[in-house]
């Protein structure tokens, strides 16, 4: 949080701005410690891991199966939420992830961004 206060209106007078900057110089203030280290925890293992989790789990069952039989491994996982995934299945899935990222790189280069083909492009 910061220390600025939202502008609801537009000040109309001096004894206005005089009151909106004294509300905003009493206003609490969070110390530097504790912004510096809600900073840091952004940039944290754990942090990352929970994003990887937030948006593996998001994927449709079928996305996630391609992503597992990519990386080599068992595809009936598909249903199993990325926390509960072992190790080893955790690094196929980076794995499969790679393997996807190489062949979209692969035909991006080749022929521009794959979201832009038409079915026609492909007959």
């Amino acid at each position: 949080m910061s220390n600025a206060i939202a502008l609801t209106s537009q000040p109309h007078n001096l004894s206005q701005v005089r009151a909106m900057i004294e509300q905003a110089a009493n206003a609490d203030t969070r110390p530097a410690a504790d912004s510096i280290s809600a900073a840091k925890a952004l940039f944290t293992k754990g942090h990352k891991q929970s994003q990887i989790e937030l948006v593996y789990n998001g994927l449709a069952a079928k996305q996630r199966a391609l992503i597992l039989l990519a990386g080599g491994a068992d595809h009936n996982l598909r249903d199993t939420n990325f926390k509960n995934l072992d190790d080893l299945t955790r690094e196929k899935v980076r794995r499969g992830l790679n393997e996807f990222s190489s062949v979209i790189r692969r035909f991006n280069n080749a022929i521009g961004h794959i979201e832009r083909t038409l079915p026609s492009d492909f007959r």
